[in-house]
């Protein structure tokens, strides 16, 4: 099956490319075990058979009793508007599918993958969630938006690694394994203390596993 989505013309800057979308969706089929392959996505080839069965079209005589009964439990086919629904949703064709998330993530300002997904369900059925998160990954202006998140992340985790050749403030408990007495907050131990304190070498290690995070 060729997957190919229609395209927003002109395209709209910031925003992912129907052909780069079109990738992302083979592939996502082709990760897809055979048995869920065939229902995954809704063709408008597939929508058009879908709606010939619940008007009640003689033309679906060829369609299997498994699929029939598939269709009758999953859907409803509304004649004025033309439309399948599935739940009170219309359901998206594949070939929309593209169209839709782009409107969706237009709408919630480059939202992620839950304020994108928030708005298609608004309106329609049958769009995977891991195809919005896909959508989210490869469009240009979150792409960018993240890139300028990293450095600061770095420079957060930089900034908790202790100074080499520097003892940190320890935190003193009088609770600590062998403790005596309590430690006023904030000053720093120096090496000659880590074994006179009243709790020795093992309220010392405490507090140092408690500096740094580690288990008790």
């Amino acid at each position: 099956m060729t997957l190919t989505s229609e395209p927003i013309i002109p395209a709209l800057e910031g925003f992912p490319q129907a052909t780069k979308f079109d990738r992302l969706l083979k592939r996502y089929i082709e990760n897809l075990s055979t048995k869920k392959r065939d229902k995954a996505l809704i063709p408008s080839s597939r929508a058009q058979i879908i709606k010939a069965v619940l008007a009640g079209s003689d033309g679906t005589a060829v369609v299997s009793a498994q699929f029939r009964f598939w269709v009758q439990k999953m859907f409803e086919f509304e004649p004025e508007s033309g439309f399948i629904y599935h739940k009170g949703k219309a359901v998206a064709n594949w070939e929309k599918i593209f169209k839709i998330l782009t409107s969706a993530h237009q709408r919630c300002q480059h939202g992620g993958r839950d304020k994108t997904f928030e708005q298609v369900k608004k309106l329609y059925s049958w769009v995977p969630k891991k195809l919005v998160r896909d959508f989210v990954m490869i469009c240009p202006s979150c792409q960018w938006r993240r890139s300028l998140r990293k450095p600061d992340n770095d420079l957060q985790t930089a900034n908790t690694l202790p100074t080499p050749g520097v003892f940190p403030v320890l935190p003193w408990r009088a609770d600590a394994p062998g403790s005596t007495r309590v430690r006023g907050p904030g000053r720093p131990l120096v090496p000659t203390e880590l074994g006179t304190l009243g709790g020795g070498m093992d309220g010392a290690m405490y507090g140092l596993r408690q500096a740094y995070g580690a288990e008790p």
